[in-house]
Parts: structure tokens; sequence; C-alpha cells
């Protein structure tokens, strides 16, 4: 599956931008200290991306919030709020750029 836009935050595909509003789970706090660690470790810049850390033990199911957004897959609400990402949304809607040509929406 190709994208055409990505996310302004972090340059991932731009599907849509989550928002945890839960407390964060004690799976998904250890999982962030080894992270940093290994990035500590391994002298990774702030701005570089990694992938969160797997521990054992994670919970079943995934955990999830009333939206359906997994917790390893959304943002931090300490750290951005619905009102920081007002703007992608139009940015959003904006470049998907799906033509008006009923066979290309037929498939």
């Amino acid at each position: 599956m190709t994208h055409d836009s990505f996310c302004a935050i972090c340059g991932g595909p731009n599907i849509l931008v989550a928002i945890w509003k839960m407390p964060r789970s004690e799976y998904f706090k250890r999982c962030l200290e080894v992270t940093l660690a290994e990035r500590k470790a391994k002298n990774i810049p702030d701005h570089e991306h990694v992938y969160l850390a797997r521990v054992d033990n994670p919970p079943k199911p995934t955990p999830r919030d009333e939206d359906g957004n997994r917790e390893d897959q959304a943002y931090d609400c300490e750290v951005i709020t619905d009102e920081d990402i007002e703007w992608t949304k139009a940015f959003y809607a904006i470049s998907l750029g799906i033509p008006d040509d009923e066979d290309y929406i037929k498939g």
C-alpha cells in the first residue's frame, strides 16, 4: 500500500493522528523504559525515529481506547492535544486527491 500524504508530526504514512487519552498501561511504561535505555546506549539522537521496544508478557487483548486506537500507536495526550492536530485533519483531506471518476471509485 502506498501513501500520498505523510504525518506532519512524525513523517509516517498519514492515516489519522490518534491521541491516547487514557492513563498509560504498566506494559507500555516498561516498553518505553527499555526503548529509552536502548536509545541512550546506542547514542540515537532524539529526532531519529525508533519503534517502541517489546518486552515480555504483553497484555491480551491489546489495549485500545474508545475510538479503537492501540496504545502503542497513539500520541500521549500530555504531549499533544486535539487542538494541536486540528490543522492536520484539513491537510489530510486535501492530500487525498481522489478523482471524480466513477470507474476509479468502483475499483
